[in-house]
């Protein structure tokens, strides 16, 4: 990694030390030439009741206030470090997977990208999707028909193709978004049980780690969602597998979706001002005002899954009841 203050550097190293890689901190005039530098890694959390361990080890390995960490963790996708040997990314997964993260690890020169934009500004659609076929790049409308389209969709992009667009596209194009199929992560939902429900129950346990009896209680309460945070090659496997079952699964792709929140039991005032300062990265005057309204209160983000669901999660400690909606 470069360009990190000394102390950063020498804590990290540590670290990485300790979890069995051989790191050593040096100056910016040091030369190597063993291709150091080529992998990044993203975080992605499915169990936020446990994200306290999560956020202690980012804010002890970069050296950043939690502020910072909780503004990292939150993005989609939560990408926290670059620069990265293949040797530190190992030590590095195992050392947030024993927090309870999910990392995904990614070459960005060698990766594939996606394009999306949503409908809202039509101008800026049309615009982008002339740019795209100027470029010779293949893009699709989401919807019935150009003027009622949900959205523009560009698959399979390289690093050279985006980066000789990407900053004419950010510049003049608002609402365009661009992943990483590295770091695509997606949520499991069981629509139908089909005609075997014992074997869909005990799938469910063996592969998603549900227990038995609340499977049973999942088949009584479709659609569920079954799996949080997959990546794309167990997301596959899963719809393959439960299809073979006779059961109807689809998944969803979290990274482009945002979400808001509307608060709808107030319980201790001063604690979910505490929490949505942290976490919503709203301002203490902005809390207090808008808490001060009668509830139901709608806070419209845009939030992540991750945001939203921790959010709620630490609300609900302090007696607070939120709902998370779909933007």
């Amino acid at each position: 990694m470069k360009g990190l203050p000394e102390a950063k550097a020498e804590k990290l190293s540590e670290v990485l030390n300790q979890a069995g890689a051989r790191t050593r901190v040096v100056d910016e005039s040091y030369k190597e030439d063993s291709g150091v530098g080529e992998w990044e890694i993203a975080l992605a959390v499915d169990r936020v009741d446990g994200i306290s361990e999560v956020l202690s080890s980012l804010v002890d390995l970069l050296q950043v206030q939690p502020e910072k960490a909780v503004e990292l963790l939150c993005k989609s996708p939560a990408v926290v470090m670059g620069n990265l040997s293949e040797v530190a990314v190992t030590a590095l997964r195992e050392r947030f997977e024993r927090a309870g993260a999910k990392v995904d690890a990614s070459r960005p020169r060698q990766a594939c990208y996606d394009l999306y934009m949503d409908p809202k500004d039509r101008s800026s659609l049309r615009r982008l999707e002339q740019q795209l076929a100027t470029a010779g790049i293949d893009a699709q409308c989401l919807g019935e028909s150009a003027q009622q389209a949900s959205g523009l969709l560009a698959l399979g992009l390289d690093w050279n193709t985006l980066q000789a667009y990407r900053s004419e596209w950010m510049r003049h194009i608002a609402g365009l978004k661009v992943l990483n199929r590295d770091y695509a992560r997606y949520d499991l939902v069981l629509h139908e049980q089909g005609p075997q429900p014992s074997e869909l129950v005990a799938y469910l346990h063996a592969k998603l780690g549900i227990p038995v009896n609340a499977g049973k209680r999942i088949l009584e309460a479709l659609p569920v969602v079954i799996g949080r945070s997959l990546n794309t090659a167990q997301q596959q496997e899963h719809v393959r597998a439960l299809t073979e079952l006779k059961a109807r699964a689809s998944s969803h792709l979290l990274s482009w979706q945002c979400f808001s929140l509307r608060l709808e039991i107030l319980g201790d005032r001063q604690q979910a001002a505490r929490i949505l300062r942290l976490l919503a990265g709203m301002s203490e005057t902005e809390v207090l005002r808008r808490l001060s309204g009668p509830v139901p209160l709608q806070f419209e983000g845009p939030f992540s899954d991750l945001q939203a669901r921790w959010i709620r999660h630490e609300l609900a400690r302090q007696g607070t009841e939120t709902k998370i909606l779909k933007i």
